[in-house]
């Protein structure tokens, strides 16, 4: 995970919650796939019921035709020849719009043919034959043994039963497929609610661990961050404060201390250069508290040098010098000032000394 840790902010922001939004979208993205298969699969269902409806709606009316056939049969009476042809015709039209809105199913396409088929053979075969021959009986050229010979060989029957039976294959196809479209509808809207439900989890789960990692990682080096900079400011700047103000005053027993360590940087974001920002200023530090001490050493070695001069000069060991090899610049010009001055002093009591030698 170094790759990560090294990472900037920015990055690992996005990366984190690019991550959790990738879930989410991923999630939205299934879930709008599964809402728009159950749109297309209700259409679907709907498209199957009304299948079935035009199924229904094709034998009925096949159904009242046979039954306005068999009542013309009995009574003769033209209003049921109006039924037949109103059922003749409203079949072959809910047939039709059958074969239509089956196109894309074969074997529906096939039955409804075979249904419009084996119709046409019942009325080819049955119904326009003995309309027929009840209208000569009406006529006088047709006996009534000949339709009670009919309904007794149950010809019209069969016809009607095997219409029937492709009807109920069909239909029955219908359902079938009514019963896998709401199988797939149920399996999908429980994959939906799974995607949902565990998406939701995942997300809740990974948005709050990327949130931990990283105001973890921010706050407990930020933390050390600031640590750092009190450290600098209360044990180094401070006493650095206080002795340059008690050097001020001569008083060069103050000593600065450094007591602010070195962060340590295990990362390459805004923090870690943060952190070696600190460091730089840390550093600094160090080296002007350095300075300092070798400041106050040479101002305390300066005085300590004056002091043996006066001492010295006090004892009446005017010959005593001040060692100029331990200082440079101005404070070895201040020693070499001095010894000058004390030179100027010791000559004019030399040459009285010589003076009072000599008149001795």
């Amino acid at each position: 995970m170094n790759w990560f840790h090294d990472l900037r902010l920015r990055s690992k922001l996005l990366l984190g919650f690019g991550v959790v939004l990738g879930i989410a979208l991923a999630q939205s993205v299934l879930t709008y796939w599964v809402v728009r298969r159950n749109e297309e699969r209700s259409r679907w269902i709907e498209h199957t019921y009304e299948v079935m409806g035009l199924a229904n709606d094709a034998l009925i009316a096949l159904t009242e035709m046979e039954a306005a056939f068999r009542g013309y049969l009995l009574t003769g009476r033209d209003e049921f020849l109006d039924r037949y042809d109103d059922g003749k015709r409203a079949h072959r039209e809910k047939l039709e719009e059958l074969k239509e809105k089956t196109a894309d199913n074969p074997a529906q396409v096939k039955r409804w043919d075979d249904i419009l088929a084996r119709a046409g053979a019942w009325q080819e075969a049955v119904t326009e034959p003995r309309i027929r021959a009840r209208r000569g009986m009406a006529a006088g050229t047709d006996s009534a043994a000949a339709s009670v010979d009919f309904a007794g060989s149950g010809e019209g029957s069969r016809h009607f039963d095997g219409i029937r039976a492709v009807f109920a294959e069909a239909i029955e196809a219908e359902r079938s497929l009514l019963a896998e479209r709401y199988a797939e509808g149920e399996a999908e809207t429980r994959l939906l609610l799974r995607v949902v439900v565990w998406g939701g989890l995942v997300v809740l789960v990974l948005g709050w661990a990327t949130a931990i990692l990283l105001s973890g990682q921010v706050t407990s080096r930020l933390r050390q961050v600031v640590e750092g900079v009190e450290a600098l400011r209360t044990r180094c700047i401070a006493k650095l404060g206080r002795a340059v103000e008690a050097m001020g005053r001569g008083d060069l027993a103050v000593a600065a201390e450094i007591e602010a360590p070195v962060l340590e940087v295990s990362a390459k974001d805004e923090v870690g250069a943060l952190a070696e920002s600190v460091n730089g200023i840390i550093r600094q530090t160090q080296a002007t508290v350095s300075s300092f001490e070798k400041t106050r050493a040479i101002v305390g070695a300066l005085i300590d040098e004056t002091r043996g001069l006066v001492l010295a000069a006090q004892a009446g060991r005017l010959e005593v010098r001040g060692d100029v090899k331990k200082f440079e610049g101005g404070y070895r010009e201040l020693v070499e000032g001095i010894n000058a001055t004390l030179d100027a002093v010791v000559e004019p009591i030399g040459e009285a000394l010589r003076v009072l030698e000599r008149v001795a």
